[in-house]
């Protein structure tokens, strides 16, 4: 796995963070409609965002042992 740059853990960060985000208010929208076709998209959208989340996840701790490898 490549080394991230100082500048690319930054913005996987906030990308996560935002991801998060977006992740919690997909879940929370879907509980909350009541159109079928708007649920299934929502519920989709949190799934996904969970898949990217834990793929974030991995590059940041996977960039961050190579970081303390180098030191």
């Amino acid at each position: 796995m490549p080394q991230l740059g100082l500048h690319e853990t930054l913005d996987a960060r906030e990308i996560l963070t935002a991801k998060n985000l977006s992740v919690t208010k997909a879940a929370t929208m879907s509980g909350l409609v009541q159109c079928k076709e708007l649920k299934a998209i929502l519920k989709a959208e949190a799934d996904k965002g969970k898949q990217h989340i834990l793929q974030l996840q991995e590059l940041l701790t996977s960039g961050s042992q190579e970081e303390g490898k180098k030191s």
